[in-house]
């Protein structure tokens, strides 16, 4: 179905393979990125070789290909092409450790566009870089939804502590539920006996069943959060270095 006719069965066809990881995709979908008509089915394959990029830096696919790929996303957001498909690139690009990916990051982070502002943010919390810290918490309180939610999303990805207070805050004000159930997972991202009391309580106060199974997930993955931090403080003995 790569190949198929409709464009928008190309572009789906591309959507449902995101989790498989096959290295036998990766020239089909630098060629649809490079080359295919349409717009959606560009920006679904740049989005798709996002993964490899990760895999890349985890060590787990040889480092031709993560390099392939990084240059095909490079050339493609810095292209002529339509700005979805860019700023898709863009966000690819996030788990990059290329010198290069974060001044794309931060040039693009500094213009005055959301949609550009967004997608900056959104490849900042895929870098596991805390590099980004200070941009992040500037845009917590933004007034453009998308905005905010990229850096609440971002915040939680890059484990930031300092971002607690802030989301605790956004989540008293009782604003977007979109924003509010960001805030909650990132917070079970960060961890903290704050965050824990908080979610609990909430917790105890729902009565609709997705949002009991949402608030009990995040509670499972703020224990998660607090006991992988701990064994990562107890694996480093008095005395020793990293």
């Amino acid at each position: 179905l790569l190949t198929d006719a409709e464009a928008q069965t190309r572009a789906r066809a591309i959507h449902l393979l995101y989790e498989c990881d096959d290295l036998k995709l990766v020239p089909a979908f630098i060629e649809i990125l490079a080359g295919d008509e349409d717009a959606n089915a560009r920006a679904e394959a740049a989005l798709a070789l996002g993964k490899y990029i990760q895999l890349g830096e985890l060590e787990e696919i040889p480092a031709a290909t993560q390099r392939q790929v990084e240059d095909a996303l490079l050339e493609k957001a810095n292209s002529e092409d339509g700005a979805f498909v860019r700023r898709s690139a863009l966000e690819a690009l996030g788990f990059s450790s290329r010198p290069e990916v974060a001044v794309l990051i931060k040039s693009t982070f500094q213009r005055e566009d959301p949609d550009w502002q967004a997608s900056a943010l959104f490849a900042m919390g895929r870098s596991s870089d805390d590099r980004w810290e200070e941009q992040v918490l500037s845009k917590l309180m933004s007034a453009n939804p998308r905005v905010q939610l990229a850096a609440v999303e971002a915040a939680g990805e890059l484990g930031l502590a300092s971002a607690g207070i802030i989301l605790l805050k956004l989540l008293e004000d009782e604003g977007s539920s979109d924003i509010a159930s960001a805030a909650i997972w990132s917070l079970s991202q960060i961890g903290g006996e704050d965050a824990r009391v908080y979610i609990a309580s909430l917790l105890a106060l729902a009565e609709d069943d997705d949002q009991v199974a949402f608030l009990e997930d995040a509670l499972d993955n703020l224990a998660f959060t607090d006991d992988l931090s701990r064994f990562d403080i107890m694996s480093i003995a008095p005395g020793e270095e990293e």
